[in-house]
């Protein structure tokens, strides 16, 4: 009696079920089934773990360039810095040039006076021998 079910294409499967597959086929095509489940949902699984390390790259480059940027302000605070103790360098060394211009002059005129000082001195004791 299979036989002839078999002819006119129907199975019967092991509860004695009559099918319109072939029980093997049946439960290939069962077992196919599941393992596309299975494979969806690992997929699904990857897709998320890929979701998620996206979203960690994206807050790690954030990071990075808010980093970046603080140490660029950071860089150009000190070179700002570094110029400015330059440009401050620079008038205090020309202050020194003028107070050692100015001492020079003074030490001219200093000796000048000392001279003048002395030749008054000179006319004065001699003024004072001829009387």
């Amino acid at each position: 009696m299979a036989d002839e079910l078999k002819k006119q294409g129907l199975f019967l499967d092991e509860s004695y079920i009559l099918r319109v597959l072939e029980p093997t086929v049946a439960k290939e095509t069962q077992d196919l089934k599941y393992e596309n489940e299975t494979f969806l949902e690992k997929l699904t699984d990857i897709r998320n773990v890929i979701s998620d390390i996206t979203n960690h790259l994206e807050n790690f480059a954030a990071e990075v360039d808010k980093r970046k940027m603080l140490a660029i302000n950071l860089q150009n605070l000190a070179n700002s810095s570094a110029k400015q103790k330059e440009v401050e360098q620079q008038q205090i060394q020309m202050k020194i040039i003028e107070r050692t211009l100015e001492l020079d002059r003074l030490k001219i005129e200093s000796q000048y006076l000392q001279r003048c000082e002395s030749e008054l001195q000179e006319i004065f004791d001699n003024f004072n021998q001829n009387q």
